[in-house]
């Protein structure tokens, strides 16, 4: 079993931010990079968190603030060792 103390690799003084889901902060690592697939390209955006962190996210419905914009969350993908990635899509 994995029994890795998460938080050190998701502290805000090294490469992580806080996440606002409504007034509770996530901490985790965002990225908005480049990708394409099938001829289609685009930004990326994600954000990797603590899975206990993303109990509460719904995909389709709720919202994440991250360096003062709005980001849907379509896709909650936990890889079974603790850590979450969401899938983000910009919130209109």
């Amino acid at each position: 079993m994995f029994t890795e103390d998460l938080d050190t690799f998701f502290e805000t003084s090294d490469f992580a931010e806080t996440a606002l889901n409504g007034a509770t902060p996530i901490y985790g690592i965002f990225e908005n990079g480049y990708g394409s697939s099938f001829d289609i390209a685009g930004n990326v955006p994600t954000f990797i968190c603590k899975s206990s962190d993303a109990t509460s996210l719904t995909p389709g419905s709720s919202t994440l603030t991250i360096r003062s914009s709005s980001w849907l969350v379509v896709g909650v993908e936990a890889d079974g060792t603790g850590v979450t990635l969401l899938r983000l899509q910009e919130a209109s």
